[in-house]
């Protein structure tokens, strides 16, 4: 088989000894034809050959086509451009003339226009000349496609060249000029032979144009949302719907980003991104965004404020909650068993005893403890006493004598009875004579018969007249306040066992008065008077024996001497027998050890109750009250400092010694932060900060939780409201309004405060889990946290900037199919002017930018968008979904439009 190269060199020498022969000229391009034919009988076909040689023509004609496309393209758009606007222009001009009356254009301006049709006509067919010899001289010279593959393959080899100039894999270059070629080809071998071919053919071209860039070009919306879901499971994608129905279910509206977002740890944030880019497009995508989050603050105040009422209600004293608060904790931590063993201790230690009802109890029970042993020693003393009283008279108190046969007697003899009665005494001495006269011969002589008496009060006197000399006010006063005790109503000085032992009674007065009034100097005087008149009482033998049994008698009332406690406590006003100590004082008379020993050999189990009471009551008053006030060292000091005391009060001792031990075992209660929250200063933020601490130890969940617990069982309302306290409390300080406006990231800075590290999370969680009803309460609690946190994910103003551009891009391209087509029939040409294409790109764009707007915002389109993410891009189904999520979204927008 010969090469067709071969055929051509063998057709030139033919051609050139034709010349030289004078033989009729051969145009060398029907020797080719010549060759080719034979070359393709050779072959035994000329289809493979044709397809060959018709690509070649294809490929020159296409660059020729290409080369020249400056000058077409150009010279095309200003004769489209010029006629449009000449026609505007005569437009405007005759209806100018035809309103305001005008003739015609002047010859001048005629010429004018004639002259620039000229140039313009000679620049255009000078060029149409120049490009039609090119095109002929081509025609003439390159081969003619002979088959039906051929025409097929002329026309791919014109369109390759604009392959090299285009984008995209070699793949989609190769599809960006065959398609086109093919299309075109076919419609005018359809419309072959008719006027309609050249239309068809260049219909055709922009046709498999447009479909190549409508598959390639990058689709919009579909291509954003499809690249920015690449890489989410199915599972995450139902996760977020489910999240966005959450937070639609609390009222809060949330972002496709944003949500998908949360559940896959930020691995969606091609999504939030191109979000951003939408919120920062301008026009109406702007504006759905930034309705959409305009309305988040509100949306986030309600959803938190709802929740915090499932904690409970809000105190309606905050200030007072503290106290609430500290009350709850009290009586948390006494019914812990410690708690209930140092409350069983306080009660074995008795009820709290004031000084007045200690003293009113001691001073009734021994006063009647006296006035018991004072009657046994009356009965004892009074048969002694009765002896004594009719003691006989035998001290003289005169010289009385007798005369006896002129001798003088003194009848001053002790066994001369004293009869104090005058009648007795005549009758008496009457028959003393008789009886010692018998002869009746001696007379009695003189007028004064010796007096007889019991006792001579004559040194008490005496002693008195010798203190008056010198005495002077209250102790002279004393003195003869005492003296005129001795004397009888009539004024004599009384000489009888019965009378002076008043009188003693009634000096004994004096004292007790005079020490009542501090007047010590007389009180001391006056026991001197005392101690004479018991000298000359005890004279008579018989009062002696008497004192002597009494003394023993008295032995029992010892304790209740005047210089004793019990003395003291029971001792009682002359006048109206009241007691002249103050029950309240009674506590502390009998506080000193020998007060407390002479107490406690006359007290009744009552009185002596009555004192231990006293005691321990003191002793915990000291120690600010009860339960965790009480300091177990502050009892072992107390007792301590009285240890002479509590030792003549062992049973107080032990019970206070009780309540010590017992307080030590609850030393690890008051260290918990249930005993913490029991102090009696607690405030409402002192309660909120112990509760909440800022940064919580590890493991102090566990703490909180019983903490929580012990309050609510205590006092549900007073713990519901404290945990509530806390969380509004974080709230307002994190949502706040900000001098801008609403502060539209408050939901997620309020989660990040409420649970910013994975200790105050379990301490938060493990608060509310005590509550009453906590278990229920804490899910939706979390519900309302996830809600919020999930709002963070909304990138912020001026981030990802490289980002935007692309996204700015992606959006562009979504529709600016013409530009593509260009680039793809006419690359290498003339491009639309930057302006007018910007501004279609910015155009559709915007277009672009809304629709994404409207889906991202409503989660009534999650179906067809999840379908979308899963479609592959340019697919019958993908374009579909596509126009599907426009429409769904559109509607949506327009719905809310329309309630507003």
């Amino acid at each position: 088989m010969a090469n067709v190269f071969d055929q051509f060199e063998a057709a030139d020498r033919a051609y050139a000894a034709s010349q030289g022969a004078g033989q009729p000229s051969v145009n060398v391009f029907d020797q080719f034809d010549a060759a080719d034919r034979a070359h393709a009988a050779a072959q035994g076909s000329g289809t493979l050959n044709d397809v060959v040689m018709s690509t070649e023509t294809g490929i020159v004609k296409g660059a020729a086509e290409m080369a020249m496309l400056p000058l077409t393209v150009p010279r095309m758009m200003r004769s489209l451009l010029k006629g449009g606007a000449d026609y505007a222009v005569d437009t405007l001009e005759a209806g100018r003339r035809a309103v305001f009356g005008l003739d015609q254009a002047s010859p001048e301006e005629l010429a004018r226009r004639e002259a620039d049709a000229s140039r313009s006509a000679v620049v255009t067919n000078a060029i149409d000349a120049g490009q039609g010899a090119v095109r002929d001289y081509l025609k003439e010279t390159t081969h003619k496609p002979q088959t039906l593959p051929g025409q097929y393959a002329e026309t791919l080899g014109e369109f390759a060249g604009g392959g090299l100039l285009t984008k995209g894999t070699a793949a989609q270059r190769v599809a960006q000029f065959a398609i086109p070629a093919l299309v075109s080809e076919t419609a005018g071998q359809v419309t072959k032979g008719t006027d309609a071919e050249p239309w068809a053919r260049v219909a055709g071209a922009l046709g498999g144009g447009l479909a190549t860039a409508a598959w390639q070009v990058p689709k919009g919306v579909q291509s954003v949302l499809s690249n920015s879901l690449k890489g989410v499971s199915e599972a995450e994608y139902d996760a977020a719907l489910a999240l966005q129905a959450r937070g639609a279910e609390q009222g809060v509206n949330l972002t496709l980003g944003e949500a998908l977002n949360q559940v896959t740890g930020g691995r969606a944030k091609n999504l939030s991104r191109m979000e951003a880019v939408v919120a920062g497009n301008g026009g109406k995508a702007s504006q759905i965004m930034d309705d959409f989050y305009a309305a988040r603050p509100g949306q986030v105040e309600n959803a938190a404020r709802s929740a915090f009422d499932d904690l409970g209600a809000a105190p309606q004293n905050p200030g007072a909650l503290g106290d609430d608060v500290s009350a709850a904790a009290r009586a948390a931590v006494d019914a812990t068993p410690e708690g209930q063993a140092l409350s069983q201790a306080h009660w074995r230690a008795g009820p709290r005893t004031s000084p007045e009802q200690a003293g009113r109890t001691i001073q009734d029970e021994l006063q009647n403890v006296f006035e018991r042993r004072e009657g046994m020693r009356a009965a004892l003393g009074d048969q002694d006493y009765a002896a004594a009283r009719n003691a006989p008279a035998t001290v003289p108190l005169n010289e009385g004598l007798r005369e006896v046969e002129g001798t003088a007697t003194a009848l001053n003899r002790r066994e001369i009875p004293i009869i104090l009665n005058q009648g007795e005494r005549d009758a008496a001495k009457a028959q003393w004579l008789a009886d010692n006269n018998q002869s009746g011969r001696f007379q009695i002589v003189g007028d004064r018969a010796t007096q007889f008496a019991q006792v001579d009060p004559t040194p008490v006197v005496q002693g008195i007249d010798a203190a008056m000399a010198t005495a002077k006010g209250a102790v002279r006063d004393g003195l003869a306040a005492a003296k005129r005790a001795l004397m009888t109503p009539d004024g004599v000085l009384d000489s009888s066992v019965e009378g002076l032992h008043g009188s003693r009674v009634a000096i004994n007065d004096l004292i007790s008065q005079a020490k009542r009034a501090g007047a010590n100097d007389t009180a001391r005087q006056l026991e001197g008077v005392v101690n004479t008149l018991d000298q000359a009482l005890e004279a008579v033998p018989l009062y002696g024996q008497a004192r002597q049994g009494f003394k023993a008698a008295s032995e029992p009332l010892a304790p209740f001497d005047a210089a004793r406690g019990p003395g003291r406590v029971i001792e009682r006003d002359q006048f109206n027998k009241q007691f002249t100590m103050p029950p309240e004082r009674v506590p502390d008379a009998l506080s000193s050890a020998s007060d407390a020993r002479a107490f406690n050999q006359v007290a009744t189990p009552a009185a002596r109750e009555a004192m231990e009471s006293r005691l321990v009551t003191d002793v915990l008053d000291t120690m600010k009250g009860r339960g965790l006030d009480v300091s177990a060292a502050g009892i072992r000091n107390a007792v301590r400092k009285q240890e002479d005391v509590f030792a003549q009060f062992p049973a107080a001792k032990e019970r206070l010694l009780d309540i010590a031990a017992s307080r030590d075992g609850l030393a690890k209660i008051e260290k918990s932060l249930i005993g913490g929250l029991a102090k009696r200063d607690m405030t409402t933020q002192k309660a909120v900060n112990a509760l909440f601490p800022e940064n919580p130890l590890p493991g102090n969940s566990q703490q909180t939780f019983e903490a929580v617990q012990a309050l609510s069982a205590q006092k549900p309302a007073v713990a519901n409201q404290l945990v509530r306290t806390y969380v509004e409390q974080v709230f307002n300080r994190t949502a706040r309004e900000l001098t801008g406006g609403p502060n539209v990231n408050g939901g997620a800075r309020f989660v990040t405060e409420l649970m910013g590290n994975s200790e105050k999370a379990a301490n938060m969680r493990a608060a509310i889990r005590g509550l009453k009803d906590g278990d229920d309460i804490l899910p939706g609690f979390e519900r309302m946290l996830e809600i919020l946190e999930t709002t963070r994910w909304r990138p912020g103003p001026g981030s990802d900037t490289a980002f935007k551009i692309q996204g700015q891009k992606d959006l562009a391209g979504g529709s600016s199919i013409t530009g593509k087509v260009t680039e793809h029939i006419t690359t290498g040409g003339v491009r639309i002017p930057k302006d007018i294409g910007q501004s279609w790109t910015d155009w559709r764009a915007g277009k672009n930018a809304e629709q994404l707007a409207r889906i991202v915002t409503d989660p009534k389109v999650a179906p067809a968008l999840k379908a979308l993410a899963r479609s592959e891009a340019g697919s019958p189904q993908s374009i579909y979904l596509a126009a599907r999520l426009t429409a769904l979204g559109k509607q949506a927008f327009d719905k809310g439009n329309n309630n507003k």
